[in-house]
């Protein structure tokens, strides 16, 4: 009761302090899906497995490192539609996921027309990120630190109050947003734009939470 007491009436500001860092990308993440259907499961089983071996035989084609390729979502089973608002068994179908990194962005229109001949394979997402994240957010995150020591000293003083040691330190989730790349192509003869990639840059936010006790 007393340490509880002492806790609530201990004068202190509460902030949050936010910092961003916008990097170059040097990597992408791309996202695909394998989808097959049949009226026979032994069918559907023995076809999507070569489907799946193409699209990873082409990606090792590509050079694409075996440690940067993973299959996942893996399914199978009867597929459902609605016919007049009722549900109706058509056949089987199976499906898989691959995802793999691409540090070589110079790679990424023919990746991209490569694997857009590819049957029943369809690209789900491709986002930008960079292999250094981690150092950037320690950077990153000393500032908005900083940030939040620059907002707590600022309202203190208006209060004609300094801060004292921190009481608090909490790091707060944030959602990163994820830059999405596409390409470009010129519709004359389906002759491709190789200049219609633009990274641009990505933000590094980290934001924090911080109590200082206030004297």
């Amino acid at each position: 009761m007393s340490s509880h007491a002492a806790e609530t009436t201990t004068r202190q500001v509460t902030v949050t302090g936010t910092a961003t860092k916008d990097v170059t990308p040097n990597l992408m993440h791309w996202r695909l899906k394998i989808n097959n259907q049949d009226a026979d499961l032994k069918t559907v089983a023995e076809s999507h497995s070569a489907f799946v071996k193409g699209v990873l035989d082409y990606l090792k084609k590509q050079q694409i490192p075996e440690k940067d390729i993973q299959t996942s979502g893996m399914l199978f089973g009867e597929n459902w539609v609605y016919q007049n608002r009722n549900k109706v068994r058509e056949g089987f179908m199976a499906s898989t996921d691959i995802s793999f990194k691409l540090t070589k962005l110079s790679k990424y229109q023919e990746l991209w027309m490569g694997l857009s001949k590819l049957p029943n394979t369809s690209l789900t997402s491709v986002h930008y990120d960079h292999s250094e994240r981690i150092a950037h957010e320690s950077i990153t995150r000393k500032r908005a630190l900083l940030d939040a020591k620059e907002k707590a000293t600022a309202m203190a003083e208006t209060l004609n109050s300094t801060i004292g040691k921190p009481i608090l330190i909490e790091e707060q989730n944030y959602q990163y947003p994820r830059h999405l790349a596409s390409a470009q192509y010129r519709s004359a003869e389906g002759a491709t734009d190789n200049s219609s990639l633009a990274p641009g840059q990505i933000p590094i936010t980290i934001r924090v939470k911080v109590s200082f006790q206030i004297e």
